[in-house]
């Protein structure tokens, strides 16, 4: 049990280090790249600044099956789960 908590504490400070950096990378214009303009298409769409406060459920924009989320961030987060995967011993 005190072998999960140990695995359980830092994986979930990874996560979230790892969720706060792709969604700083997708506020980037210069390093942001695609990300960046999906996720700026997905702020003014759904979040303008005239709604700012408004308290409605998150909304995404969807094509088919895939989300905005999913078309923005699937690519880096492979990239970046691979490598750790190649890198750190299990």
């Amino acid at each position: 049990m005190i072998y999960f908590l140990f695995l359980l504490i830092p994986s979930w400070y990874l996560f979230h280090i790892f969720e706060y950096g792709l969604h700083k990378l997708s506020h980037s214009k210069k390093y942001g790249g695609y990300i960046y303009n999906i996720h700026m298409n997905h702020h003014k769409k759904y979040y303008p600044f005239s709604r700012f406060t408004d308290y409605e459920p998150y909304k995404t924009g969807k094509t088919l099956i895939f989300t905005d989320g999913l078309k923005a961030f699937s690519l880096p987060s492979t990239v970046i789960i691979y490598t750790m995967y190649c890198i750190l011993d299990y």
